[in-house]
């Protein structure tokens, strides 16, 4: 006897029930929620009119020529009427092939277009569709399944009554409906397996399924911890050695669009993987912004395979030389640190202008220094400037006596030695010990302009006027605004007229 692989959830066809009284209804979800079974069956149960064309590629006149054999047998005047057409280009042509379709759908018709990520974002297929939303045709519904949010006011849609939407966060499975899923199947496990399934499948009917299927031909012992074994079995069967190890190489990343994946593996063949996964299984999704992401099963169990070897060491090199390149600070301290060459972060932004710190948590700063030799303090000492100002002001006694040490030591090395940019370091400490009260003497304008001979027309860079301990400062005006006589002007525009008499005298000192 054939098992049954349908479930048929009655909170899905609650609301899928509601199509007709909507011109559009969208389904977006990553593969794997089984948008398409869903829609399938729904309608098939219901006995409803509908029209289904798959997407296979951008080519708009492909699709059109695809909707319009799909309509032949349905409403073949329809069909006929549109073919000649082709896409509809502009406003008129938009207007007349709406036109077309109100005349000639004299019944309800449910038209479901599968797969519309396919059509690149100026494509004017999404004008059609806006088109038909907006003229609210009485007997046409449109039904648009898709893996990402496509280019159109789709949530103003919604709050308008104009579509209804349903995510990957709807169609997941409940834990209830795993339970009955998996009962529908023929396996009965304990409550609280049931619950891990349901927690670590993230309520992907793929993987129900899958699992399911591997349990029925005695795979595996159904614990989740020899999903594992499917993984090797089924999913990752088709791929050879050098695929599997890519994809391995790849799951220490948070996420990854394609320029990191290229990067990191130096190997542009990545790129088709990723594509073939994302269009034909259910482990991997893609976000609007083009960025890939792991199932979290698969995650882990492409890490437990990871290889700890060199060719891992410079695979996390050139995903941090990326990352640095993009700004992403964090990120590229982690994997510099992975790689075990933090010093070439240091190197690379050992110099003015570099801002940095900021954007790195004081926590692995903090891990990193302590365990790199303090000569590196010196040898890159910009970059080591703007590591000690961010332990300093961390709020935690042992990095700060670690920040002040490295201040100490750079500041040792600036008076022994000369070197370009050394008065930028120079200026920068002067504000760093005078902001903090290292000085003890309470004299801040002194040793401010102390800061400003010193950089001679250089520009402070460790310190902005956004940071916390710097408001009220009128010094720190000066310092955002960069330039020699500005600060008048600037202090015009914050205090209202007369500003002689209602402007702060410390700042009125700094107007030179």
């Amino acid at each position: 006897m054939k098992r049954r692989s349908y479930y048929k959830r009655k909170r899905i066809d609650a609301i899928l029930s509601a199509m007709a009284e909507y011109p559009l209804t969208l389904l977006i979800a990553s593969t794997g929620y089984g948008k398409t079974t869903t829609v399938r069956h729904f309608l098939k149960n219901e006995d409803l009119p509908a029209v289904w064309v798959n997407v296979m590629g951008p080519e708009e006149s492909v699709f059109w020529e695809a909707l319009c054999t799909a309509l032949q047998p349905v409403l073949p005047e329809l069909a006929r009427a549109l073919r000649p057409l082709g896409m509809p280009r502009d406003a008129q042509e938009m207007a007349q092939a709406a036109g077309i379709i109100r005349e000639r759908t004299p019944s309800p018709l449910y038209l479901v277009i599968d797969d519309c990520q396919c059509f690149g974002p100026e494509s004017a297929f999404y004008e059609w569709v806006r088109t038909l939303v907006f003229e609210e045709i009485d007997n046409l519904h449109l039904v648009l399944l898709t893996q990402t949010t496509p280019p159109l006011k789709v949530r103003t849609w919604e709050s308008k009554g104009l579509c209804q939407i349903l995510d990957g966060q709807t169609l997941a499975f409940t834990l209830q409906e795993t339970q009955g899923y998996l009962a529908m199947r023929g396996i009965d496990l304990a409550p609280e397996i049931v619950s891990e399934i349901q927690r670590n499948s993230g309520g992907w009917i793929a993987i129900l399924y899958f699992l399911c299927e591997a349990y029925h031909h005695s795979r595996i012992d159904y614990q989740i911890r020899p999903i594992n074994q499917m993984f090797d079995e089924n999913f990752l069967l088709g791929f050879d050695f050098q695929d599997r190890e890519m994809l391995a190489r790849l799951s220490v990343l948070p996420d990854f669009d394609e320029s990191l994946a290229v990067q990191a593996t130096g190997n542009r063949g990545i790129v088709a993987i990723l594509e073939a996964m994302e269009r034909e299984n259910a482990f991997i999704v893609r976000d609007d912004q083009g960025g890939y992401h792991f199932h979290t099963l698969l995650k882990r169990y492409l890490m437990t395979r990871c290889p700890d070897d060199e060719g891992q060491r410079d695979f996390c090199e050139r995903a941090a030389h990326w990352y640095l390149t993009h700004r992403r600070y964090q990120e590229a301290l982690e994997f510099f640190d992975e790689a075990g060459c933090v010093e070439k972060m240091f190197d690379a932004l050992n110099a003015p202008g570099y801002n940095w710190s900021r954007y790195t948590m004081e926590d692995m700063l903090y891990e990193v220094v302590s365990r790199e030799p303090d000569t590196l303090w010196t040898t890159y000492p910009f970059s080591f400037t703007h590591v000690a100002f961010r332990l300093l002001t961390s709020g935690r006694e042992k990095y700060a006596q670690t920040g002040r040490a490295i201040l100490e030591a750079i500041d040792a090395h600036c008076q022994e030695r000369d070197f370009p940019g050394r008065n930028v370091i120079l200026g920068n400490l002067i504000l760093i010990r005078t902001s903090l009260g290292f000085n003890g003497d309470g004299n801040w304008n002194a040793h401010y302009q102390e800061a400003l001979e010193v950089l001679a027309g250089d520009f402070a860079d460790v310190m902005t006027a956004s940071d916390p301990i710097t408001f009220g400062m009128p010094m720190f005006m000066y310092l955002e605004y960069q330039k020699p006589g500005t600060l008048n002007k600037v202090v015009r525009e914050v205090w209202p007229a007369p500003w002689s008499t209602s402007c702060p005298a410390s700042a009125t000192a700094w107007t030179g």
